[in-house]
């Protein structure tokens, strides 16, 4: 019910859990530094988040409207559509400025691995760990380009079997159900770039907080009263959080 969302976001984690042997006496002169618990720290930094608002309208004659009754709706889901598909570019890769919101891809201290001389497939795996092992997360999806999962999916086993051109890695052409790779479904976005790959824990990673969903009103603007037109406008109200960037890794080089 606010316009900004203050949150705290994890810088460092310094774990030094760990078995602790009985103390040895019972003063402090006797326990001679035995029996000393562990300490370990947590680092955080106070964030804001402001609630951004997004929106986009189109004009449509009266005429249309009661000629062409479906119509309506067809804009209406045209202009939530709309407005999906830029939030979804936001969450992704928004750079912060003016009113666009930090993607996932912009925050500082997400981990980062480069391709170089490794297989697509395997610096993916390596981002994946990367989560796993630094961010001491659970890398649970991968987000990328349909072109580099295009890529991916016909992939070849020429350079295994000797076979020119060889079957493909991930099933035959046949083969239906959803995409996946090293265990974790892909989400295909166009909205990133090409040649990077996105792989991270998003159940502990971030939160979308949803201000006001989208909506679609109708109203009359200037003299579109007396032309007989209405404007048709969508719009919704959003924040973007992210808690644990150590928990995502951008692959690059794709």
């Amino acid at each position: 019910d606010s316009d900004t969302i203050e949150y705290v976001k994890e810088d460092t984690f310094t774990n030094s859990a760990a078995f602790t042997a009985e103390a040895t006496g019972f003063t402090a002169t006797a326990l001679g530094g035995t029996g000393v618990k562990p300490e370990s720290a947590l680092a955080y930094s106070t964030q804001t988040a402001t609630v951004r608002t997004m929106a986009h309208w189109i004009p449509v004659t009266n005429r249309m409207l009661a000629d062409a009754p479906a119509i309506r709706s067809i804009i209406d889901g045209r202009l939530l559509f709309g407005l999906q598909q830029k939030l979804q570019a936001q969450v992704v890769s928004g750079d912060g400025t003016g009113e666009n919101i930090t993607g996932i891809l912009n925050s500082a201290g997400i981990g980062v691995v480069s391709k170089g001389s490794d297989s697509v497939i395997d610096a993916l795996y390596k981002g994946r760990t990367l989560v796993n092992w630094t961010g001491l997360g659970r890398a649970n999806a991968y987000v990328l380009n349909p072109t580099d999962w295009q890529t991916i999916r016909l992939s070849r086993e020429t350079t295994i079997t000797g076979v020119n051109p060889g079957g493909y890695l991930f099933g035959p052409p046949s083969l239906s159900g959803a995409e996946s790779l090293w265990g974790s479904p892909v989400v295909l976005d166009p909205n990133i770039p090409v040649g990077t790959g996105l792989v991270g824990d998003f159940g502990q990673g971030a939160t979308l907080f949803d201000r006001e969903q989208g909506a679609v009103r109708v109203g009359t603007v200037n003299d579109q009263f007396i032309r007989n037109m209405q404007t048709i406008l969508a719009e919704l109200r959003v924040a973007f959080v992210v808690w644990r960037p150590a928990v995502f890794a951008k692959v690059t080089g794709l």
